[in-house]
C-alpha cells in the first residue's frame, strides 16, 4: 500500500485534468494511467445537502474524456458507478485517492479504455442534448 503523502501531480499537466501517479513508482508519464480528477479539489465534500444527490456538470466533461474517473462522492445517482467508467470511493481521503490510483495503474490498458468508453456512451446516451431535449419534449406531451 502507498501512503497517501506519495501521490503528487505527475509532471505538467494542463487544466482542467490533473493525472495522478505514485511518486515513489518507475512510471513515465506516457505509461500512467490517464486519470481525471478536480484539480481545485479532489471530489465531493461530506456534506448533507449531498445527502439528495448532486448535480456534477464537469463529470460529464471528464467522462467525454474517454479515461477512467476517480469519483470521490457519498451521495445518491454516482454516475461513475452507474455507468462503470471508473471508481467511487469516499470523499475526503487522499489515501482512499492513492489507493484508487494504484487499482487503475493495476489495470492493462485495454481494461482502462474499456472504462473511458463506457464513460463516453453513457454521456452519449442519457446526457447529450438531443437526448435531454427529447426528454424535456415528451414530457410536455
Amino acid at each position: 500500500m502507498i501512503r497517501a503523502s506519495a501521490v503528487v501531480n505527475c509532471h505538467w499537466i494542463t487544466k482542467p485534468f490533473s493525472f495522478l501517479c505514485p511518486s515513489h513508482a518507475a512510471t513515465s508519464r506516457r505509461n500512467a494511467p490517464r486519470v481525471p480528477i478536480r484539480r481545485s479539489r479532489l471530489g465531493w465534500n461530506r456534506k448533507l445537502i449531498y445527502r439528495l444527490g448532486v448535480s456534477p456538470n464537469k463529470l460529464f466533461d471528464y467522462m467525454m474524456a474517454g479515461r477512467p474517473v476517480i469519483h470521490a462522492i457519498e451521495a445518491p445517482g454516482d454516475l461513475v458507478a452507474k455507468s462503470g467508467c471508473g471508481l467511487s470511493i469516499p470523499p475526503e481521503s487522499t489515501q482512499a485517492i492513492a489507493d484508487a490510483t494504484l487499482r487503475l495503474m493495476a489495470l492493462s490498458p485495454a481494461e482502462r479504455e474499456a472504462m473511458g468508453r463506457r464513460g463516453q456512451q453513457y454521456v452519449l446516451a442519457h446526457h447529450d442534448y438531443r437526448v435531454v431535449a427529447r426528454q424535456f419534449l415528451d414530457s410536455l406531451n
